[in-house]
């Protein structure tokens, strides 16, 4: 294929691309996932609509907009990676990456840093784990503040109940947070569920190979508790999602195995906190948006960095060590 030609789909999948999903592929002459990607942001901008305009009738309510919001952030999940396919597949990146394998137990050491004007905490020890037992991931972490009396302590377990042959799954989530703010006066508790999957996107065309997407939705109850005597408790929930777009780092015969992705996070829970369209450092409802890498250089050591954006500002980089043998 000529530069171009190269040229000129990478500029239409930008625009009308952001308009019109697939104008990438069409000028490549890939009619038919030209066609699957426009018919997914179709379906995207229908679910979204779907849940906005109940939500613009009640005046967002919170007695009636959990499912309106959820079919809002999925929607425009469904509407951004369709989006994301085309351009990378305009792009010419697609290539036969083999997916990250992973070990029966991955620990992680790093450091973080979090700017949140509204705290004096900035930096922090970074611990991790992932322990596999069949289908079934526990995943302790840690965040302990190091200039400042906070920790944030999170304990996920992930069940995968469906397995394709590549990178494409199905799993449920379930997780208990406890955030400890000392020297502030709270902490805050947290459990939830959610459901989401990666689709492998080779299976929608050989021009989106070597890219993944993500899609979650869950729900969870926040428990916030106050040291000042006498003083009660406030009892709330958040909904919960994130959607992601990613590639595999790496090729065949090659001992460097990773993958990059960039997200959106609906929570608002964590140190990031979300986005305030307003004035003021105060987390908003918008949610979070981040980057992050992961690499492994041969199999036992790699390195994890990420970085979000949203009421504050966290960048956070840690080094990986696997025990037991890889897939």
């Amino acid at each position: 294929m000529s530069k171009a030609r190269r040229a000129a789909a990478i500029g239409a999948s930008v625009f009308p691309g952001v308009l019109a999903h697939g104008a990438g592929h069409f000028v490549l002459g890939d009619h038919e996932t030209a066609r699957r990607l426009l018919i997914g942001e179709g379906v995207g901008l229908g679910v979204a609509a779907a849940g906005g305009i109940p939500l613009w009738l009640t005046g967002a309510s919170r007695h009636y907009a959990a499912v309106p919001i959820a079919m809002v952030v999925s929607g425009v999940g469904v509407f951004a990676l369709s989006w994301a396919a085309d351009l990378y597949g305009a792009s010419g990146a697609a290539g036969p990456r083999p997916p990250l394998a992973a070990a029966p137990v991955e620990l992680e050491l790093g450091y973080g840093y979090a700017y949140d004007p509204r705290f004096d905490y900035r930096s922090f020890a970074v611990t991790a784990a992932s322990v596999r037992i069949g289908r079934l991931r526990l995943a302790p972490v840690s965040w302990i503040a190091l200039d400042d009396d906070n920790q944030r302590m999170r304990l996920e377990g992930t069940y995968a109940f469906w397995r394709g042959d590549d990178a494409s799954r199905l799993e449920v989530t379930a997780a208990a947070t406890h955030h400890r703010y000392h020297d502030d006066g709270f902490n805050v508790s947290t459990l939830e569920a959610s459901v989401g999957g990666r689709l492998d996107m080779a299976r929608v065309s050989d021009t989106t190979a070597g890219s993944f997407a993500e899609l979650s939705l869950g729900i969870g109850s926040e428990l916030t508790s106050y040291y000042v005597p006498g003083a009660g408790a406030d009892l709330g929930e958040m909904l919960l999602g994130r959607f992601a777009y990613g590639i595999a780092l790496g090729c065949a015969g090659s001992p460097v195995r990773g993958e990059a992705s960039i997200y959106y996070d609906h929570r608002r829970d964590t140190f990031t906190g979300g986005i305030s369209p307003g004035t003021g450092p105060g987390s908003g409802f918008i949610g979070l948006f981040g980057v992050e890498g992961l690499v492994h250089l041969g199999a036992r050591w790699g390195a994890r960095l990420r970085f979000e954006q949203g009421a504050a500002r966290v960048l956070s980089l840690s080094f990986l060590t696997r025990i037991g043998d890889t897939p």
